[in-house]
C-alpha cells in the first residue's frame, strides 16, 4: 500500500507539473481553446498576455469578452468588448461583441447597428459575417444566422468557417447527420481546419469510436501542440480499457490552467488506478 501511495504522489506531480506554467506568445492557442469551449482556459491565456500590438490586444480583449460571456460574467465580458473597441476602433470584432450583449439584453436594432458597423470596417472578410451568425445561432434566430452566412458565403463561398457555422446550427436543431456533412465540407474546403475535426470527433465519439480516433489523429498530426485534442483522445482510450494511452493523452491535456475538474479526475480515477493494480 505505502509503495502504490509512493507511485500515486510522484504520477500526481507529473501530472500537476505543469498547470503552474504561464502562456506565452499569440493568441492562436487562446483562440484554440476558446473554440474547442474550455472558456475558463481561454480566460486564463489571454489574461496572461501582454505587450502586444494593438489590433493583437484587441483581438486579445475582444477573445476575453467572448470567454467572460461563455462562463455567464456578462459584467466582465462587457469590459473587455468595450476595452477591445477602445484599444482599436478599426477592430471590426469588438462591435461583434458589443451587438452580441445588445441581442441578449433583447436589443436587436442596437445589435444590428453594431453588426452594420463591424461589417462596414471590413467589408471583404467572410469570417466577420461567419461571426455574426454565431452570435444569432447563439441565440436561436436561424433565419438572420442564415442570412449573415449567405452574406459571408458571397465573400468567399470556400471559406470553411460558414460550414462549421452551419453544422453548428444544424447540431442545435437536432439534425446530426447534415452537421457532419456540413463539418465534412469545413475540411474539404481547409484541410487544416481544427475546429472542424474536433467537434466531428465529438459526434462520433460515443457511437464510432474509431471514426473519432481517426479524425483526432489527422488533428494532432496538423497541429500536435493543439490540447482540446487530447481530451477526446483520453475519453475514447479510457472507455476502451486502454488505460496507458488515455493517461498519456490526459497527462498533455491537463497540463493547461483552466481546464475542467472533470478531467482531472478522469486521469486519477479511471487511469492510474488500473495502471498501480493491475491485477484488479
Amino acid at each position: 500500500m505505502k509503495k502504490n501511495s509512493k507511485k500515486m504522489g510522484a504520477l500526481l506531480g507529473v501530472l500537476l507539473l505543469g498547470s503552474a506554467s504561464v502562456f506565452a506568445g499569440s493568441n492562436e492557442k487562446g483562440i484554440d481553446l476558446y473554440r474547442a469551449e474550455l472558456y475558463q482556459a481561454a480566460k486564463l491565456f489571454f489574461l496572461s498576455q501582454s505587450s502586444q500590438p494593438t489590433t493583437e490586444q484587441a483581438e486579445n480583449d475582444y477573445y476575453l469578452g467572448q470567454s467572460y460571456e461563455a462562463l455567464q460574467q456578462t459584467d466582465s465580458a462587457a469590459y473587455y468588448y468595450d476595452k477591445a473597441v477602445q484599444t482599436d476602433p478599426e477592430y471590426a470584432f469588438g462591435y461583434i461583441g458589443q451587438g452580441k450583449l445588445a441581442l441578449k439584453k433583447g436589443d436587436k436594432k442596437e445589435a444590428e447597428s453594431l453588426f452594420k458597423k463591424a461589417n462596414g470596417l471590413v467589408k471583404k472578410d467572410p469570417s466577420v459575417q461567419t461571426t455574426i451568425a454565431e452570435v444569432y445561432i447563439d441565440a436561436e434566430m436561424y433565419p438572420e444566422a442564415q442570412e449573415a452566412m449567405d452574406k459571408a458565403a458571397k465573400v468567399d463561398k470556400k471559406y470553411s468557417g460558414i460550414f462549421v457555422a452551419e453544422g453548428d446550427m444544424l447540431m442545435k436543431q437536432g439534425k446530426v447527420g447534415e452537421a457532419c456533412a456540413r463539418y465534412e465540407n469545413a475540411i474539404y474546403y481547409n484541410a487544416n481546419d481544427k475546429v472542424a475535426y474536433l467537434k466531428l470527433s465529438r459526434v462520433y465519439k460515443n457511437n464510432n469510436s474509431a471514426q473519432a480516433l481517426e479524425k483526432l489523429n489527422t488533428l494532432v498530426t496538423i497541429d500536435p501542440n493543439y490540447i482540446p485534442a487530447y481530451a477526446e483522445i483520453g475519453d475514447i482510450n479510457r472507455a476502451e480499457g486502454k488505460y496507458k494511452a488515455a493517461l498519456d493523452a490526459y497527462k498533455k491535456f491537463i497540463s493547461i490552467p483552466g481546464v475542467p475538474i472533470l478531467q482531472h479526475e478522469r486521469t486519477l480515477n479511471c487511469c492510474i488506478s488500473p495502471i498501480l493494480t493491475p491485477n484488479r
